[in-house]
């Protein structure tokens, strides 16, 4: 029993470990993102003691703005990025690099526009 459980373990190559790894960091990656939005879309509300609550909120609030104003800065550049991308690509005449750089463009546009969809949805 135990040489069959051992085969097993010696088939496993090292693509399937990388695809492993790989779809574990995908799901690492999106627990994330889903937790950071739930966090700052979310109403922030505390139950402290009077007069200590205010400090509390203050103190996510800013680092709420810091949040939204690296994922904006990230966006502007993803955007000027597919800018370029979508300029030269337009040269070569290659469909695939064309769709990438719009699509480029888009995520960097949602990503600027990322604290007022924020601010409209709360």
């Amino acid at each position: 029993m135990k040489m069959v459980k051992k085969n097993i373990n010696v088939k496993m190559t090292e693509e399937k470990s990388k695809l492993i790894r790989k779809k574990a960091f995908e799901r690492f990656v999106a627990f994330v993102f889903v937790a950071g939005v739930m966090i700052f879309a979310s109403p922030m509300t505390t139950f402290a003691a009077t007069g200590g609550g205010a400090a509390v909120t203050a103190g996510l609030g800013s680092l709420q703005e810091l949040v939204l104003a690296f994922v904006s800065a990230i966006g502007m550049i993803l955007c000027a990025w597919g800018i370029g991308e979508w300029g030269i690509s337009t040269s070569s005449q290659d469909g695939t690099t064309q769709a990438s750089a719009l699509k480029r463009i888009g995520g960097g546009i949602v990503m600027v526009l990322a604290p007022q969809i924020l601010a409209t949805l709360v």
